[in-house]
């Protein structure tokens, strides 16, 4: 179980950056860059499989949030 729970959540930080990295190419490609960007990322796990549970694949949600000063 401990080992499954390991393999887990090294899927779940390889989701959590590859969902990073995509945020980070986003925004580095806008032409009025925010001044902050907030991300928060959720990411569904099964406590008996010790798995990420998904119906097809991984189950989870991005949250962005950019904002600008008024500068």
């Amino acid at each position: 179980a401990a080992r499954r729970s390991v393999e887990a959540l090294g899927e779940a930080m390889t989701v959590v950056h590859s969902m990073a990295a995509r945020v980070c190419a986003a925004v580095e490609s806008m032409a009025q860059k925010p001044s902050n960007v907030e991300v928060s990322f959720g990411i569904k796990f099964d406590a008996q499989l010790g798995a990420i549970v998904a119906k097809s694949g991984i189950e989870a949600s991005l949250n962005v949030k950019l904002s600008w000063d008024g500068n």
